[in-house]
């Protein structure tokens, strides 16, 4: 197969997804690759142990291991979308100290961006009658950090 193309994108996730659509949108003629085919669906109540080997077997995913206490698992995506196909759906805006931080190493325009991608792909707060014991934890824990 021969495909003419002005830029080639590795990868569908939230990186490629993004910069693939700004290129795309700027004029160029853009091509995707991505290593896996679709995401299987979410299983409504399934342990994360269940849902992490389904994903594995199904070779739409990898896993690594985080050290630390506890140790955290990391699944990586083999499917459109990537990791962020597979990962709880969750968006979180860059904590107001690293932005300035990179305000300072002169990186600007970052919550310009933040938007943009935020409504591109309709990000929105959960609602609180999705969320269980653990969302409400981490959301706790989001709010004491001030992020």
């Amino acid at each position: 197969m021969h495909i003419k193309t002005d830029i080639c994108v590795i990868g569908s996730g939230a990186g490629g997804a993004v910069i693939g659509t700004e290129l795309a949108l700027a004029g160029a003629s853009v091509t995707v690759l991505e290593a896996g085919g679709p995401a299987p669906l979410a299983k409504l109540g399934e342990p994360i142990t269940r849902s992490f080997a389904r994903v594995i077997r199904q070779r739409v995913a990898t896993l690594s291991l985080a050290r630390g206490t506890p140790v955290q698992p990391i699944i990586h995506g083999i499917c459109e979308g990537g990791s962020t196909a597979l990962n709880a759906g969750s968006a979180f805006r860059l904590p107001e100290f690293l932005k300035r931080r990179w305000s300072e190493l002169g990186i600007e325009g970052f919550a310009e961006a933040e938007d943009r991608v935020d409504t591109f792909i309709q990000v929105s707060p959960t609602e609180d009658d999705l969320l269980g014991a653990n969302g409400r934890k981490m959301l706790a824990g989001v709010r004491a950090l001030e992020w």
